[in-house]
Formats: C-alpha cells, sequence, structure tokens
C-alpha cells in the first residue's frame, strides 16, 4: 500500500521536478520534503493543497491514493 509520502515522490519523479524545486513552490523546506517522502514526517492539512497543486495531481490522489 502506498503512503502519502510515496504518491508525493511519484508525482515529483514524474514531473521531473527536484525536492528543491517542490520547496520552492510550496514553502516547505527541502529537508522537511525529504522527510515526507520517506515517511519519516506527516504531512500537514495546511501543506497538502499547496504540494498537490505543485505536483499537478487532486487532493484525493495525494492524501487517498484514488
Amino acid at each position: 500500500m502506498q503512503t502519502i509520502g510515496d504518491r508525493m515522490k511519484l508525482a515529483r519523479e514524474r514531473t521531473g521536478m527536484t525536492q528543491w524545486e517542490l520547496a520552492l513552490q510550496t514553502q516547505i523546506q527541502t529537508t522537511a520534503l525529504s522527510r515526507l517522502e520517506g515517511n519519516q514526517r506527516e504531512l500537514r492539512a495546511t501543506e497538502a493543497p499547496a504540494v498537490a497543486r505543485a505536483l499537478g495531481v487532486t487532493l484525493r490522489w495525494l492524501l487517498e491514493g484514488e
């Protein structure tokens, strides 16, 4: 089962975006993004819409995988 972090990484890599570029678009530090993608930190509800928008995915897909 994929986690939010797994889906974040998958979507970011599909777009060819680096963590640094995602950090610029979302105002989330690269260290936090790395921890999110490594499933060592949970995505905050306030961060989720910006991440989904930057990655070009729906919020539902990011959070639930649907």
